[in-house]
């Protein structure tokens, strides 16, 4: 413990001069008041006499404390962006960015940053905000490039009828511990009588809750029972219960363009058609996206006239695919599928919009399990399409013109 020097000079009724090691200060004052003066300035001393209570304030603060609380707030309020031109974290930056590809720059809570504010962040982060500028132009570009291989997920077919089990995810409930019997429970029976209460409550709604719980789990069960039958027999000869699990495979499949699908089952299970409205060619995105050089800003490029048409072409192409491949591999009963996919164009003659058929494909099972389906990124949808009974007219280039499906009855 450090050696501490303290002595009092009294010099009048009232007045002491307090002599230490740091320094010579001066307190005036009565009994349960004073004023103390020294290098640190000037203080207030208030007391209670006999308590040992009292309390002590600064009645003057220093120039130096006082600039320094100005310049802190100050900084504070400059780091927080307030007013325009304030500095900001860059990491604290969040870039919006519009359909034109325009970036919004905005502050962690949402508000816009300042012509000021921009300027810094882009000097001090560059990298960073170029980071979040090429995620949104990849995540841009996926989009595009997914309607060129929606095929690529195709589902292999089996034989041998899909279930795959769920588990019941609701934990089981736990027994909450009872309040264990302290000293003062056996001496206050009042409190014992409250310990005991308590504990029974606990008791009962652990019962409920876990009554809840079994209720529940057994309902899932009993579902899954069921959901079992219905995936590995009835799906065998069950027209409804057919249409009911294709609609549901079909409907969970992310389609990078709404696509509409009807579909009919034949009497005896084995056979299948089915229609697919499509988009129109126009439909089809017109630009992708880029960042050039070290600009911290996206780019739009516009597709050419002969990528539009062929990322048409493979996406319609493409759709087929992939609803051949949920038939075949949903419904084992299956073994021959027609698809017929259509559009509206305007009919010259009338002028009025009319449905027009792209393709129409007969597939029997056999055929459809001579695609290889572990390289399907490397199968070409249209080409695929053309080993199978096929009616399409289409140009190298890529243009359709209407043609005259296939009959359902002649299945």
């Amino acid at each position: 413990m450090a050696f501490r020097f303290q002595r009092r000079i009294r010099i009048s009724p009232g007045l002491r001069l307090n002599v230490s090691k740091r320094g010579v200060g001066l307190s005036a004052g009565v009994p349960g008041g004073s004023i103390s003066l020294g290098r640190r300035g000037a203080y207030g001393n208030v007391g209670i006499p006999g308590t040992g209570l009292s309390y002590r304030i600064k009645l003057r603060k220093s120039a130096s404390g006082s600039t320094g609380r100005r310049r802190k707030g100050r900084a504070q309020r400059s780091f927080q962006g307030e007013g325009q031109g304030g500095v900001i974290a860059v990491d604290q930056v969040v870039l919006q960015f519009d359909e034109a590809g325009n970036i919004h720059y905005q502050d962690a809570l949402g508000s816009p940053l300042s012509g000021a504010q921009i300027r810094q962040v882009q000097r001090e982060g560059r990298e960073a905000l170029r980071a979040q500028v090429a995620a949104e132009c990849t995540a841009r570009n996926a989009a595009l490039e997914a309607l060129a291989t929606i095929h690529e997920q195709t589902q292999p077919p089996t034989r041998t009828p899909i279930f795959q089990p769920r588990a019941f995810d609701r934990p089981k409930p736990e027994r909450q511990s009872p309040l264990p019997r302290r000293f003062w429970h056996v001496l206050w029976p009042p409190a014992e009588r409250r310990r005991a209460q308590e504990n029974e409550r606990r008791r009962q709604r652990f019962f409920q809750v876990l009554e809840s719980w079994s209720a529940a789990r057994k309902a899932f069960e009993d579902a899954e029972a069921e959901r079992h039958h219905r995936e590995t027999q009835a799906v065998l000869t069950c027209l409804d219960t057919m249409a009911s699990i294709l609609e549901s495979a079909l409907s969970r499949i992310p389609w990078p363009r709404e696509t509409d699908i009807d579909f009919d089952l034949g009497d005896d299970a084995s056979t299948l058609a089915l229609d697919i409205n499509l988009p129109t060619e126009d439909q089809m995105p017109a630009q992708e996206w880029a960042m050039l050089g070290h600009q911290v800003r996206l780019t739009a490029r516009a597709l050419s006239d002969t990528r539009r048409r062929k990322l048409y072409r493979d996406y319609v192409h493409g759709v087929a695919l992939r609803t051949l491949g949920e038939i075949f591999a949903r419904l084992p009963a299956v073994e021959r599928a027609l698809v017929s996919a259509y559009t509206q164009r305007v009919n010259a003659a009338t002028g009025h919009e009319e449905d027009a058929y792209l393709y129409s494909v007969c597939v029997t099972r056999d055929q459809w399990e001579q695609i290889h389906f572990g390289a399907l990124e490397q199968v070409e949808p249209a080409l695929a399409l053309e080993r199978f009974e096929l009616r399409r007219n289409m140009t190298k280039t890529g243009i359709f013109r209407g043609i005259e499906p296939f009959d359902p009855d002649a299945l």
